[in-house]
This record gives C-alpha cells, sequence and structure tokens, in this order.
C-alpha cells in the first residue's frame, strides 16, 4: 500500500517502482489522489515476491493543485507472502 494520506487531496501523482538491486522498472502509475478511494494506493506484490524481491524504490512525484511540484523518494519493504494454513 502507498502512502497516500502524505499528499494533498486531488493532487496528480506519478509513482515509479524500482528494484534497487537492478534499477529495473516495476510499477510506473499515473494517478489522482482521492482519499475516499481505499484501491487507489493498493499495488500487487505478487510478482515481486515470487521474484524473490525483498525492498522496492519508490518515487512519488506530486503535482498539487497549488503550489510547486515535489518528489519522495522511498525505499520500502515488500511484505512476504501470506502463508498457507
Amino acid at each position: 500500500m502507498l502512502p497516500l494520506q502524505n499528499y494533498p487531496r486531488k493532487a496528480a501523482l506519478s509513482v515509479l517502482i524500482t528494484d534497487p538491486a537492478s534499477g529495473r522498472i516495476l510499477l510506473n502509475k499515473q494517478l489522482i489522489n482521492q482519499p475516499n478511494d481505499p484501491k487507489a494506493g493498493w499495488v500487487g506484490t505478487e510478482l515481486w515476491q515470487a521474484a524473490g524481491i525483498k525492498k522496492v524504490e519508490v518515487a512519488i512525484t506530486c503535482h498539487p493543485a497549488r503550489g510547486r511540484f515535489f518528489t519522495d523518494h522511498l525505499l520500502l519493504a515488500v511484505p512476504p507472502p501470506p502463508v498457507a494454513p
């Protein structure tokens, strides 16, 4: 889940997710921050888990309706796959 609560409502967001080990782009996504849309920040990680990726680099560029754009750079852990019962 991306930390979209950190960005202004209705801001245009550009999200770039890469594998820090290889620099390979895993996801490039554009969205409008809508706090009442809980699925907007959801990112499927199953393929990354299967590939053994433990961490991802996330660059979120925020283009607010007012003010200057800015980019946050994050290093996030990929959650482990769910354990079967």
